[in-house]
């Protein structure tokens, strides 16, 4: 076997690690705190209540998907919003969140499980880390070729909570399935942007096979 080749492989088999860790970490809090706030739903808005539950299985459902499994545009843009429903259910007003889609290809192939996580990750550190919570903002353009989404978060204010580790693995693992599906014409870009933590990825058009 080449050393290219070898290389190749272990590449491959530390980000089917990652992914599958990426699978365990359900937050337990998170599962803890949206099956209460199905529970308190319930008695008042069964319907709502419903539709909650319908959320989170969906959702689980898809973390449970094989690492190289392709998913497109249009379906990780409703899980995305799917995960959202869900959070804004548990956190309340605390939580505000803005789409700005233009002229996407719905069909677009892209890995599976690629958004969500960086929509977590922006609830995570951008809305729960503050006492008085915060607005995510997912957007994308789709131009000469090119889907590029992006998701931030407004800052927790200095000092009113203690700061949270950054998911780094999680970042890590989406920029080595990009490369490994889309090579050098995808990537990904963290940092802030306006005052606000921007996670921003970008692939070339692909039809998706489904």
């Amino acid at each position: 076997m080449s050393e290219n080749y070898q290389q190749k492989q272990r590449e491959l088999a530390e980000s089917r690690a990652r992914f599958q860790a990426l699978q365990a970490r359900i937050r337990p809090h998170f599962l803890f705190n949206s099956l209460n706030a199905v529970i308190s739903l319930i008695p008042v808005d069964p319907v709502r209540a419903e539709e909650t539950l319908q959320n989170l299985s969906d959702l689980f459902r898809a973390s449970l998907g094989e690492e190289s499994r392709m998913s497109n545009l249009a379906q990780e843009l409703e899980l995305a919003r799917q995960y959202l429903a869900i959070e804004q259910q548990r956190l309340g007003e605390r939580l505000q969140v803005k789409w700005d889609m233009q002229n996407m290809p719905d069909q677009a192939g892209m890995p599976a499980l690629l958004l969500q996580p960086l929509v977590e990750n922006a609830v995570y550190h951008g809305v729960e880390a503050s006492q008085r919570g915060g607005e995510i903002l997912v957007s994308g353009r789709c131009r000469k070729g090119i889907v590029a989404l992006a998701v931030s978060n407004t800052l927790p204010t200095e000092g009113q909570d203690s700061p949270r580790k950054s998911n780094h693995m999680a970042l890590e693992n989406i920029r080595q399935r990009l490369q490994m599906r889309f090579g050098d014409a995808a990537g990904m870009h963290t940092g802030l942007v306006d005052n606000r933590y921007q996670v921003r990825i970008w692939f070339p058009v692909q039809e998706s096979a489904g």
